[in-house]
């Protein structure tokens, strides 16, 4: 049988065996059966000139399946040498795989089909990618009809982003919809957006917590990651979450309304309503009241080091309640603290007759954004 095609059967030749050809399979069988032979004594074992057969050795150096040992040659376990390339194509095959799942992301292929998943009209919810929130944004605040609710940050957005925006809120405006929100100062903004005609109103406040958008208390749409637009949005259709956003939008304007430079002595709780604060001379040194006064001013928008002030302790005892509340209302995030807890102050005070009435919703959602 012709030794060159004793693997054949399993559809691979010796001689192709890790590359080595006929004259490569003599030589590395010379030197596997006689290790430590000299160039002259291979040559004579495979029959093939002195001059081939080192050609052919230093090849096989270099592919790692010989060693010169001082003109005395060795042969490498073959299925070492076999395994140590097999591992180096599966790194090669893994390194070009993440190279394309990098280039994947870069092109949105994947975010768009994510998204479709999740892209259902008529759900509570849907997930939005930058691309469709923007979309959804231009058709939302083109087609309000009676009320439009917004809150504009000043956040990292895309170039002219923020004029386009409020470019949209006074075209709303003039189609006869009332416009209520706050912006953060920017120069992108157009004067006419803060001076629109009543029953409009906009406030200029540099307290702008995140994006959001309410559209005739039926749609809101908020980021996923505040800080972060080009991460996406949601877009909300389902009652209490639509009121919790609204209730957002109206606490940000209040406080807008009562301090518009933002300061940290004002604070207020319902739009035009004094402030009913305890002051640190009113409150018990126990921690259970001092966090049902920090639940009362976190309600309102206060922050941290205005609290600390309010109730007379430092910011870090502040902090460590905070830490509590969050563990007992099942929070994550201050942010879905602040809504929880301002949710529940907007319909205490809506039972107490107040007038920051949020609008008509459903049954109270216990999920926070």
């Amino acid at each position: 049988m012709n030794p060159g095609r004793k693997g054949a059967a399993c559809g691979v030749r010796d001689d192709e065996l890790l590359g080595l050809g006929e004259l490569g399979l003599r030589l590395f069988r010379a030197v596997a059966r006689e290790p430590g032979s000299d160039l002259t004594t291979l040559a004579g074992l495979t029959g093939d000139p002195v001059e081939a057969v080192e050609a052919e050795a230093r090849r096989q150096i270099a592919a790692g399946l010989l060693t010169d040992v001082g003109g005395r040659w060795e042969a490498r376990d073959p299925a070492a040498v076999l395994a140590d390339r097999q591992a180096l194509e599966l790194r090669s095959q893994h390194q070009a795989h993440r190279a394309e799942r990098a280039a994947l992301a870069r092109a949105g292929l994947l975010a768009d089909y994510l998204t479709g998943r999740h892209h259902r009209r008529g759900r509570a919810y849907e997930v939005l990618s930058p691309r469709q929130m923007w979309a959804r944004l231009a058709e939302v605040t083109e087609s309000a009809q009676t009320d439009l609710r917004f809150l504009l940050d000043g956040g990292p957005a895309p170039a002219n982003d923020r004029a386009e925006v409020a470019g949209a809120l006074v075209r709303a405006a003039g189609r006869g919809v009332r416009v209520t929100g706050v912006c953060a100062p920017s120069p992108e903004a157009p004067p006419e957006l803060v001076q629109l005609p009543p029953p409009s109103r906009v406030q200029v406040y540099p307290h702008v917590p995140l994006r959001a958008v309410v559209v005739d208390h039926a749609t809101a749409l908020v980021p996923i990651n505040a800080p972060r637009l080009d991460r996406g949005g949601y877009a909300f259709t389902s009652p209490g979450l639509v009121a919790l956003v609204t209730s957002l939008v109206d606490l940000v304007h209040a406080n807008a309304a009562r301090d518009p430079a933002g300061g940290v002595g004002s604070v207020v709780g319902a739009e035009g309503a004094p402030d009913a604060s305890p002051t640190a001379a009113e409150l018990s040194p126990s921690p259970a009241l001092r966090r049902q006064a920090i639940c009362d001013l976190l309600a309102t928008g206060a922050r941290d080091p205005e609290i600390a002030v309010r109730l007379g302790v430092p910011v870090r005892t502040i902090r460590r309640d905070i830490s509590v509340l969050m563990a007992q209302t099942g929070t994550r995030s201050r942010f879905a603290l602040g809504v929880a807890l301002a949710n529940d102050h907007l319909m205490g005070l809506a039972a107490r007759g107040g007038e920051a009435t949020p609008p008509p919703a459903g049954p109270p959602m216990t999920t926070g954004l």
